[in-house]
């Protein structure tokens, strides 16, 4: 029997495409713009809370038949902590209707699962990735790991995650002077590195003024280096540039804009945590329980009336900060 498609859509017309996935909350780093260390951490969530893996399916299940959601991507915390990601993974690519499945990581584990990862259905790959200096990979993550970050991204090429984009959160008298050695390592190993705005999100909300760079002077920066042209296709919310070296070598880069250019005109995106919740926007705390229409059975009814209620709170732009964990949304 086929279904009638009900696109969701928010009080001011936009659809909802997209759905991140947050799968846990737990991670191996504490990054300064996350988790930092002093900070008072969400407490562990019982594996009695976390969304089991047939309530996944069902929820993505009925977001992609029922209401059209054509994107997914798995985010955590750290996803590849969860015991079943592959399963995860394998549930959510096997949803009849589901055009694209991404998954974010900040590489500890990918080298171990990456294969894994790509017999079970996932289609590419963004990793985390702010420093390419091993004291200073320490200072920002709270760990030693630089080198098994990089064994990853080469066995995500292995695996055919492709294409591969390296997330690089930019800040101010940490990392900021790396842009051009990060572009520059990206385009030769043919990875598409992302600079993002850092966001006053959490605990580093007080810092924010501090350590905030810009888009227009990053591009300022690499402009004065390197020849950019400007893509004319915006690809989800990353304004992207083709940079040409002087070997002649080409690529891509994007730089993600939350603050100085905000998207929110054309948001078509929802945020579900690992727990349940339905976040509307990332940036506002005022999260939708959805377990009591999957717990003790699937309603599908009341889970509807679930995210219409979510989609009420949807404001047309974010409200410039925002105080829940990075760890608990997934970005």
């Amino acid at each position: 029997m086929l279904v009638k498609v009900m696109v969701l859509e928010d009080r001011w017309g936009r659809q909802i495409r997209y759905l991140r996935l947050s799968v846990t909350s737990r991670c191996g780093m504490r990054c300064l713009y996350c988790r930092p260390p002093g900070t008072i951490l969400p407490q562990a969530s019982r594996a009695d809370t976390l969304l089991t893996l047939g309530e996944i399916r069902q929820l993505v299940g009925h977001l992609v038949a029922r209401h059209g959601v054509e994107k997914v991507r798995i985010t955590g915390g750290e996803p590849t902590l969860r015991a079943d990601i592959v399963e995860i993974v394998r549930e959510v690519a096997s949803v009849p209707g589901l055009a694209d499945l991404g998954l974010t990581t900040n590489g500890l584990r990918l080298e171990a699962l990456a294969e894994s990862l790509a017999a079970a259905g996932l289609r590419r790959i963004n990793v985390s990735l702010d420093t390419l200096d091993p004291g200073r990979f320490r200072q920002i993550t709270g760990v030693d790991g630089l080198d098994e970050v990089l064994r990853g991204l080469e066995a995500a090429r292995r695996a055919g995650l492709l294409p591969i984009r390296v997330n690089c959160v930019v800040m101010r008298g940490i990392n900021d002077d790396e842009l051009d050695e990060l572009l520059q390592w990206g385009l030769a190993n043919g990875w598409e590195v992302r600079f993002i705005e850092l966001m006053p999100i959490g605990p580093l909300s007080a810092r924010w003024n501090e350590l905030f760079v810009p888009v227009q002077e990053m591009i300022s920066r690499l402009t004065s280096v390197r020849e950019f042209h400007a893509v004319s296709e915006r690809k989800g919310v990353a304004r992207l540039y083709e940079v040409i070296l002087q070997d002649g070598h080409t690529g891509r880069v994007g730089f993600i804009t939350p603050m100085s250019e905000h998207f929110c005109g054309q948001c078509d995106r929802i945020r579900i945590t690992a727990e349940g919740r339905l976040h509307a926007c990332l940036m506002t705390d005022q999260p939708v329980d959805l377990l009591p229409a999957l717990r003790p059975r699937f309603d599908s009814a009341r889970l509807d009336l679930l995210i219409e209620q979510a989609l009420r709170r949807k404001q047309p732009v974010h409200p410039g900060y925002g105080m829940t964990m990075m760890t608990v949304l997934g970005g």
